[in-house]
């Protein structure tokens, strides 16, 4: 290499290193993304690569970080070209949020519906770009006000509450002549007015005007330029129209006649970008990003950058690849900088522990979630705080804290009524369904999911009715009322045009109601379909909530084999917290196998399992205690009964289990007086065949045959 005219000897793969960060200028390449770059298919230390960057330095003269090479902590590098001459990240500055809701179409034009979210998405996008302006995002809007919608709130103080927005904008279209008038009225501050010969060529002017009311004496015209072309402002603001109502395909075509009749327009490169990401179609979106990011770099616009990268991050989450969402979303972070925009920093945050959870990396997603707090408080937008709050919990319920995660549902879902928003509310009541499943209160379980579904129904969201059918099933399967499980299962849309995460989730649905009914060959199907679904998006935190239930419906088809190669699969590839579940399941198959003794050897693993959910700690405490009466020893049977978590021993199973205990100890009164307890309280759901005629064997006195499957698995 040369440097100042003269030569030096430089190593090939240092080199290499030099010339990879080179051609990428005014970017952060990331480790990962170097090392497969420049080492390709070899295994190399973090060590080993920071010693490259080094040498590297060192061949320019210069090891310190003023060099040519920046170094961006946890994420990678950045090749600057020369000292101090970076572009600058998005600055500090006091952002005053702004809600615009939608126009009223007052033209008498059933036509002109479009401006109702299109214009008004326009007239929002055009003044946010203004300085000390934030406006609250589309579908933050809509999800407050079709929460007030559904709960008659006043759709003004739901938004307020819900966004923190500072600034309500009302518009309204008129056509009182030839021209067409917008009027926008910014509650308590004023009035404005546009006129143009079309719709779309309101858009900028009204911003215009909006923009001078809410920043009077600023002593400059806004900032907002005019479309020279109407058509291209019409078929931009149709196009956000299409995707506020997540049309994606509609604003794609609808962007690209505008890119057409505009072509270099940023902003309409940059919608035709989120559009595209919004359908996880990267082979279409990578090209017009590649442009985007190049005009951000001769910009030195920092702001575009991050908001390519995010529009990246998103496909990427859509599509469940997250190694290559985190990359991006890194970026992103980056150029936002800790002083950029709070809401796009927080949701930045928030993608990146999502990212991190479903990878399974704990520390990630708590470090993530810690540096989302103050941004999401700085923003005041309430429903990213109840995102926040879900992430909380789920990492709570990860790591084995399943009180908190109990507590923080609750929380949530009181937050979520009481800002009207169904879809958070569909969320938490979901959660916390699954987690008082878990801890064995079952009521206030079924209430939750109860209350999640009808939400899911009421906001008449595809994605949240899947969420709350998928959970809800699971817990009716847990608590064995098949019905319950079919009414949820019958509700979910039919699978054409579902998204892989739908399609995961509808999988999920049908395998739980079907092993519920007894329909084990089925819920093997589906429950093969939801891991394929898991597998191939790399989601593999998700597969210890699946594994165990396949399992399980393969023993109960009689399917051994497959159950223990599955069985020894999963002990390697699930994590530590997924043990104590994987030991249950193979305490099942010996006993299926006929080997009691292995059997009890697995559930005392799993009762030393000290993160066990009580659930399962229930289920091992139930199953050995039935085991070691059916081995004649009741007195150590009704010991390890008693070590049933709080609460357990007022569900069904439980006077089962103490009817067959009791029996062991040859107290016939006291096993029919808990047998009949058993038969009341599981009246509201299905009664397998061989608890029933345990009945039976406890009135004639006779020998109770040995029990065809786990107690926990009848």
């Amino acid at each position: 290499m040369r440097v100042a005219g003269s030569r030096r000897p430089i190593e090939p793969r240092v080199f290499e290193l030099l010339a990879y960060l080179a051609k990428r200028p005014d970017r952060v390449v990331t480790r990962r993304e170097l090392l497969a770059g420049v080492w390709p298919g070899q295994r190399v230390s973090d060590a080993a690569l920071a010693r490259a960057v080094m040498k590297a330095r060192q061949a320019m003269g210069d090891g310190g970080e003023s060099s040519a090479i920046r170094t961006v902590p946890r994420i990678g590098y950045r090749f600057v070209g020369a000292p101090g001459a970076a572009p600058a990240t998005v600055g500090a500055t006091p952002q005053r949020r702004v809600a615009v809701l939608p126009f009223d179409n007052a033209t008498g034009d059933a036509s002109l519906d479009w401006v109702c979210l299109g214009l008004m998405s326009l007239v929002a996008g055009a003044i946010g770009g203004e300085a000390g302006i934030s406006t609250v995002a589309v579908s933050a809007l809509l999800a407050a006000l079709d929460g007030a919608a559904s709960t008659g709130a006043d759709p003004v103080a739901s938004v307020r509450a819900a966004t923190g927005a500072e600034w309500i904008v009302r518009g309204q279209v008129t056509r009182p002549s030839s021209e067409y008038r917008l009027s926008l009225e910014c509650l308590g501050l004023g009035t404005v007015e546009a006129e143009a010969a079309t719709p779309g060529e309101l858009g900028p002017r009204g911003a215009g005007a909006l923009a001078c009311l809410l920043q009077p004496g600023t002593g400059k015209p806004p900032a907002v330029s005019h479309e020279p072309n109407p058509l291209v402002s019409t078929a931009f603001a149709r196009a956000l129209q299409a995707q506020a109502q997540q049309r994606h395909q509609q604003a794609v075509n609808l962007l690209r006649m505008a890119e057409m009749l505009s072509p270099g327009s940023t902003p309409v490169r940059l919608e035709l970008l989120r559009a595209l990401c919004g359908m996880a179609d990267l082979a279409a979106a990578r090209p017009i990003a590649r442009g985007l990011l190049a005009e951000a770099q001769r910009r030195r616009d920092g702001l575009l950058t991050a908001r390519v990268n995010m529009a990246l991050a998103r496909a990427h989450m859509y599509a469940q690849a997250f190694e290559p969402a985190i990359d991006h979303i890194e970026q992103s972070l980056y150029w936002l900088g800790e002083d950029g925009p709070p809401e796009e920093v927080a949701r930045s945050h928030l993608i990146r522990a999502q990212a991190a959870y479903f990878m399974g990396d704990h520390a990630a997603c708590e470090q993530a979630l810690d540096r989302m707090g103050a941004p999401c408080e700085q923003s005041g937008n309430r429903l990213l705080s109840l995102s926040r709050g879900t992430m909380l919990a789920y990492m709570a319920r990860a790591l084995g804290d399943r009180e908190r995660a109990a507590d923080l549902t609750v929380q949530l879902v009181h937050s979520a009524r009481e800002l009207h928003s169904m879809r958070e509310l569909v969320t938490a009541g979901s959660n916390a369904s699954t987690d008082f499943v878990l801890l064995g209160r079952w009521s206030e379980a079924a209430a939750h999911a109860e209350q999640a579904f009808a939400a899911a129904v009421q906001s008449k969201d595809r994605i949240c009715l899947c969420t709350a059918v998928c959970n809800g099933s699971w817990g009716y399967m847990i608590l064995g009322v098949p019905a319950a499980a079919q009414r949820l299962v019958e509700a979910l849309p039919a699978d054409e045009g579902l998204s892989s995460l739908e399609r995961l989730w509808t999988a999920s649905s049908r395998s739980h109601e079907a092993a519920v009914a007894g329909r084990h060959a089925q819920a093997v199907e589906f429950f093969t379909q939801a891991l394929r679904l898991l597998r191939a998006s790399g989601n593999r935190l998700n597969e210890g909530d699946v594994l165990p239930w396949l399992l399980r419906s393969l023993v109960h088809c009689g399917r051994l084999d497959e159950a223990e190669a599955e069985l020894t699969a999963a002990r390697s590839l699930l994590g530590a917290s997924a043990q104590g579940q994987l030991n249950h399941c193979h305490a099942l198959l010996a006993h299926a196998r006929g080997r009691p003794e292995q059997a009890l050897q697995s559930l005392g693993l799993m009762l030393g399992d000290a993160h066990l959910p009580p659930l399962w700690r229930a289920w091992a405490v139930w199953d050995a205690s039935w085991l070691l009466a059916e081995a004649d020893k009741g007195d150590v049977a009704q010991a390890m009964l008693e070590r049933l978590p709080p609460g357990f021993d007022k569900l069904p199973l439980a006077s089962a289990v103490a009817a067959r205990v009791r029996l062991a100890q040859d107290d016939l009164e006291a096993a029919r007086r808990c047998h009949q307890q058993y038969l009341l309280a599981a009246s509201h759901g299905l009664v397998p065949r061989y608890l029933r005629d345990l009945g039976e064997c406890l009135a004639g006195a006779r020998p109770a045959p040995p029990v065809p499957c786990l107690p926990s698995r009848l």
